[in-house]
C-alpha cells in the first residue's frame, strides 16, 4: 500500500498542513493588532497602555483556560479540539470587524480569540505527535510553528493596503471568513496514526514532576512576554524612531519571512539531534537582546536593518522548544503542555501590558525592560536543557 504524500519523503503533508492552517487562524486576530495599531488606536480612543492591556487580556484568558484546554484535548481528541479553536478565532475576527468600537468591545472580542489560543498549541502539537512519525516530528513542528510568522507576514502585508485604501476592519473580516473552510477541512481530513490518540493511564505513562513543568513554563513565559511585546509595539516603536509607517509594515513582513525560514531550518536540524533544543532557544533569546537595543536607540536607517533581523531571531526558536517539551512529556503530553502553556500565556499577558505602560512614558525604557527580560528568559531556557525524560 502506498504511503501518504510527504515532504522530503518523511513529513506527512495532510496533517502538517491542517495543523498549520489552524494555527494561522488562531493567531490572525492578535497578529493583526500590531501592524494595524496606528490605524485602530485613534478610532477606538486607545493609547499605548490601553492597547497593551488589551493584548494582555487575550493571553490572560488563554492562561486561565490553558490547563482546561489540555483536559479538552484529552477528552475530545485533537481533531475536534482544533475545530473548536478555529471557530472561536473566526468569531473573534468577525466580532472585531463588525462591533468593536471602544476599549470594552475590542477587549471582549479579543478575549474570545484568547479562548482559541488557549487550545491551539496543545491541540495541534498533540495532533502532530499522533499523525507524524517521530523521526519527522521536528520538521512538522517547525512547519506548524511557522504559522505565527505567516500570520504576521499577512498582517504586515495588509498595512500598506489599509493605510492607503481600505479601513482596518477589512483584514479582520477576511481572517474571520477564512476560518469557515479551515474548520470544515479539519473535520473531514484523513491522517495517518503513528501514536495512540488516547493512551490509558494504566499503560505506564510517566508523570512529569511539577518543578520541571514550572521551569519550562517560566522560561517560555518570559520569552513569550518579549515576543508578544515586540510584535505589538515594534511598528509603533520604529515610527517613534523616524521610520515611516509603510516602511515599518514592510520590514515587519520581511522579518516574518525570516522567522519562517529559520523555524523550518531549525526543525530540519532538530530531527537529526536528540538533545540541545532548549539550549538553542536560550541562545536565540540572548541574541535578540542586541537587536532590541538597536531598535531602541538606533538611527532610522539602522532600525530598518535591525527590525527584520530581530524579528527573525526572536520568533524563530519556538518550534525547537516545543519539540523539547514533546520529548520530555512522552505520553503525558496533554497535561504537560497544559501546564507549560499556562506559564507561556501568563508571560504573553504581562509582557504587552507592562511594555505598553512603560512605552506611554518612554519607548526607550520599555525596550530596555524587554532586553533584560529576554536575557533572563535565555538563561532559563538553557537550564531546561538539563531536563530529560528520565530526570524530569
Amino acid at each position: 500500500m502506498a504511503g501518504p504524500a510527504t515532504l522530503h519523503d518523511s513529513v506527512p503533508i495532510v496533517p502538517t498542513a491542517t495543523a498549520f492552517c489552524v494555527q494561522v487562524a488562531a493567531a490572525a486576530p492578535v497578529f493583526l493588532l500590531g501592524p494595524l495599531a496606528l490605524q485602530m488606536r485613534p478610532e477606538l480612543g486607545l493609547d499605548e497602555a490601553n492597547f497593551g492591556l488589551i493584548v494582555g487580556l487575550i493571553w490572560a484568558s488563554a492562561a486561565l483556560l490553558s490547563r482546561r484546554a489540555g483536559w479538552m484535548v484529552g477528552r475530545l481528541g485533537s481533531r475536534r479540539s482544533m475545530q473548536l479553536v478555529t471557530l472561536c478565532a473566526g468569531a473573534s475576527s468577525i466580532g472585531i470587524a463588525v462591533a468593536a468600537h471602544d476599549f470594552v468591545t475590542l477587549a471582549a472580542f479579543m478575549m474570545v480569540d484568547g479562548v482559541a489560543l488557549a487550545g491551539v498549541q496543545v491541540s495541534t502539537v498533540v495532533w502532530l505527535s499522533e499523525s507524524v512519525p517521530p523521526q519527522a516530528l521536528g520538521r512538522a513542528i517547525g512547519i506548524n510553528q511557522a504559522s505565527g510568522p505567516t500570520a504576521a507576514l499577512l498582517a504586515g502585508a495588509a498595512l500598506p493596503i489599509v493605510a492607503t485604501t481600505a479601513g482596518w476592519r477589512l483584514p479582520f473580516v477576511a481572517a474571520g471568513l477564512a476560518t469557515i473552510p479551515i474548520a470544515i477541512v479539519v473535520g473531514v481530513v484523513r491522517a495517518p496514526r503513528y501514536r495512540a490518540a488516547h493512551p490509558q493511564v494504566s499503560s505506564g505513562r510517566t508523570r512529569i514532576p511539577l518543578s520541571a513543568m514550572v521551569l519550562m513554563g517560566t522560561s517560555l513565559g518570559l520569552s513569550f512576554s518579549v515576543c508578544q511585546s515586540f510584535i505589538v509595539f515594534v511598528v509603533s516603536g520604529a515610527v517613534d524612531r523616524g521610520v515611516t509607517e509603510t516602511a515599518a509594515g514592510i520590514l515587519y513582513s520581511i522579518g516574518a519571512i525570516g522567522s519562517i525560514v529559520l523555524r523550518l531550518w531549525l526543525g530540519r536540524r532538530a530531527d537529526r539531534r536528540t538533545a540541545g533544543h532548549f539550549a538553542i532557544s536560550g541562545w536565540m533569546m540572548v541574541l535578540s537582546t542586541a537587536g532590541i537595543a538597536v531598535i531602541a536607540v538606533g538611527a532610522p536607517a539602522i532600525v530598518m536593518v535591525a527590525l527584520p533581523l530581530t524579528f527573525a531571531v526572536l520568533w524563530g526558536w519556538s518550534g525547537v522548544f516545543f519539540l523539547g517539551v514533546v520529548q520530555i512529556a512522552g505520553d503525558d503530553r496533554e497535561h504537560v503542555f497544559g501546564v507549560v502553556m499556562t506559564g507561556a500565556y501568563l508571560g504573553a499577558f504581562l509582557g504587552p501590558w507592562a511594555f505598553g505602560a512603560l512605552a506611554r512614558a518612554n519607548f526607550d525604557i520599555a525596550w530596555a525592560a524587554a532586553c533584560a527580560t529576554a536575557m533572563i528568559a535565555g538563561v532559563l531556557c538553557r537550564r531546561c536543557e538539563h531536563l530529560s525524560p528520565s530526570t524530569a
